[in-house]
């Protein structure tokens, strides 16, 4: 599933959930990158966060 940013930018796509975060693919480095469940707009085909690229890149 997508996770799209508040600005219409895909960052990644899920990879897992867990009480307090959402656990992306791993990435070319093969890290995951954890998103806070707070930073959640609304969940249906894609995940949506209130967040643009640049500020959820920042919060990582």
């Amino acid at each position: 599933m997508s996770i799209i940013c508040a600005d219409g930018l895909v960052h990644s796509f899920v990879d897992e959930l867990d009480e307090q975060y959402i656990r992306t693919v791993r990435d070319e480095g093969g890290h995951h990158r954890s998103v806070p469940l707070d930073a959640v707009e609304q969940v249906e085909d894609a995940v949506c966060l209130n967040l643009t690229q640049d500020e959820l890149r920042a919060l990582l």
